[in-house]
């Protein structure tokens, strides 16, 4: 991981995940803290070095007019742009419909999307850009013309903490390395399955060797 535009904020902490976990579920309380800081002016600042990447993962712990800026300059230069719409908020519709994969879970979903309709409606009204994560279920997704249902890895779970991030990291490093979106969608549901069957969210993220070998 490089680091040279990291940004050190004086007297103000980094962001802090507060997770309590319950009968292997957990619930977390965000403590933004330093990532306030990724304004919009910074990102300007930085928008040359962020457009060198090919793939642009993000989530809704920087401001959201950060994200949604990002957004559009990534749009507008071709980008992949994966977005975890996590913590839960409302998104506009316009920030939706620009991105290449929007991966909310059930609840995010149910935010992002009011109006009602069935899973396998919504699915296949994105075209493709929307997965929905679904825990012990799996994920789902709209692809090579009909909705495809990933099915859960059998895991012994332990704590789920994590397992989105998990997800949405190991998706991005398959389709980084040019794996077909179907086979991205299982690689990224197996490391997931995997992280939950450990304590802790960085800790219990598998390796790469481990889930590829369950890929097979």
């Amino acid at each position: 991981m490089k680091t040279e535009h990291m940004l050190r904020i004086p007297h103000m902490s980094s962001g802090i995940a507060l997770i309590t976990v319950a009968e292997s579920d957990n619930t977390i309380v965000v403590v933004p803290g330093a990532n306030h800081n990724v304004t919009p002016d910074y990102l300007q600042k930085m928008k040359d070095k962020i457009m060198q990447a090919d793939i642009i993962l993000l989530q809704n712990e920087i401001p959201l007019k950060s994200v949604e800026l990002i957004v559009h300059l990534a749009a507008q230069a071709g980008k992949t742009v994966i977005y975890n719409p996590a913590p839960a908020v409302q998104v506009k519709r316009e920030i939706i419909d620009k991105v290449t994969f929007l991966t909310p879970n059930e609840h995010e979903t149910t935010l992002l999307f009011p109006e009602g309709n069935d899973l396998n409606t919504l699915l296949e009204k994105q075209n493709g850009s929307l997965i929905v994560t679904l825990g012990e279920k799996g994920a789902a997704a709209f692809y090579d013309g009909r909705v495809i249902q990933i099915p859960a890895r059998n895991s012994d779970v332990i704590d789920t903490t994590g397992a989105g991030d998990t997800f949405n990291g190991a998706f991005a490093y398959a389709l980084a390395n040019v794996y077909p979106v179907d086979r991205a969608l299982r690689f990224a549901n197996i490391a997931a399955g995997l992280s939950a069957e450990h304590m802790g969210a960085q800790s219990g993220m598998p390796d790469y060797d481990t889930v590829a070998k369950e890929l097979q």
